[in-house]
């Protein structure tokens, strides 16, 4: 057994050597660890966090959790501040996940917008994929693990849809002088932005027209296409035309149409009111010369058909605004209701009175 005096000059010669190196050794436990890979998940509720893109509704609370994975022992372990997670369908267990020792990491969280608000896939005399181009815009430097979600455009012009539509988002870390992300703006196909940048889509409520709001902030495509329904621009929310936005939100709701054409929605809808038979005094609307009812002659969730090259949905009951109901609904059809539609711009809500009457088309079975 060594003497108590050695034991102390061996001590004082391994201070002296830590001394003359610098000070900079440290204990295994404590040392910084190389990130190998990070993923972007998304929790709903408090609930699973999992790097699957999110349809949500409006009322749900949505946070992004960033996921590092390092090697420890020769074994993955990953750095989380949530404790359930899925990382591309699989459980990672409590026992591999750790909480990173310092919070001086930095972390910059973007959000990822297409730089323009219409495209057109049928300009010139062929059919081409038009190219979408995507901007990434810094929204937190803030060191932060965990940033709650919304669908709020970072251009303040933009942002008149109270939190509804599709968002997608990016983040950077910075380790051991390595940068190191998850996907973003560079992650694209001929169609548009790829799967693996992370996407968060708030809709006001499960029906049609609710599931037609999630489509908000996104562009408008001309001729928007894929090579199947389920590879179409619009089922990956990267785009539409109008007539897709209705079909996209249509099938949302588990309705297995397939995308088409202004036209081709007659093939799904009945007609209850034909444009040819409609009249206006300037204001409301008449069919056969019998005014309409809104909520019973035309309904919330109906299309309305501007000749064979236009098409919206009918959202809300409005009026003129200087009349006794002071904008507010009247119950009578006209040319300050509202629709959702999109045209060379991004979806949004807007009088049908600027386009004219049009002929009322409503689902089959739907009426």
């Amino acid at each position: 057994m060594k003497s108590l005096k050695g034991m102390a000059k061996s001590a004082m010669i391994m201070l002296a050597t830590i001394v003359a190196l610098g000070g900079n050794v440290q204990s295994s436990q404590h040392k910084p660890k190389d990130i190998n890979k990070v993923y972007l998940t998304s929790c709903i509720d408090n609930q699973v966090c999992s790097t699957e893109s999110k349809n949500v509704r409006l009322e749900n609370k949505v946070k992004l959790n960033l996921v590092a994975e390092s090697e420890e022992n020769r074994k993955k372990i990953y750095f989380s501040e949530s404790d359930n997670i899925y990382i591309n369908g699989k459980k990672i267990e409590s026992s591999e996940i750790k909480r990173w020792d310092s919070k001086n990491i930095p972390i910059k969280w973007f959000k990822i917008e297409p730089k323009n608000n219409n495209y057109s896939n049928g300009s010139g005399e062929k059919f081409h994929w038009d190219k979408i181009k995507y901007k990434e815009t810094l929204i937190d430097d803030g060191n932060n693990w965990v940033l709650n979600a919304d669908a709020t455009p970072t251009d303040s012009s933009k942002n008149i849809n109270d939190g509804l539509g599709t968002m997608r988002y990016k983040f950077e870390v910075i380790n051991n002088g390595k940068k190191i992300s998850s996907p973003g703006k560079e992650s694209t196909n001929l169609y548009g932005i790829n799967d693996d940048v992370h996407r968060i889509s708030f809709r006001k409520d499960n029906s049609f027209v609710g599931w037609l709001t999630s489509f908000f902030n996104l562009p408008y495509i001309y001729g928007s296409s894929g090579k199947s329904n389920k590879e179409h621009q619009t089922e990956k929310y990267i785009g539409s035309d109008c007539a897709d936005l209705i079909v996209g939100a249509y099938r949302k709701t588990g309705k297995n149409i397939p995308y088409t054409y202004v036209a081709g929605l007659t093939k799904f809808t009945d007609t209850i009111i034909d444009e040819k038979n409609l009249d206006s005094d300037g204001e409301n609307y008449y069919y056969n010369n019998k005014s309409l009812k809104f909520g019973s002659d035309v309904k919330v969730g109906d299309l309305i058909l501007f000749g064979k090259w236009h098409v919206g949905v009918l959202v809300e009951d409005k009026s003129n605004p200087d009349s006794e109901y002071n904008g507010g609904p009247d119950g009578l059809f006209n040319k300050y209701d509202l629709m959702i539609h999109t045209l060379f711009n991004t979806p949004t809500k807007e009088n049908i009175g600027e386009f004219g009457g049009g002929s009322i088309l409503r689902w089959k079975n739907e009426k």
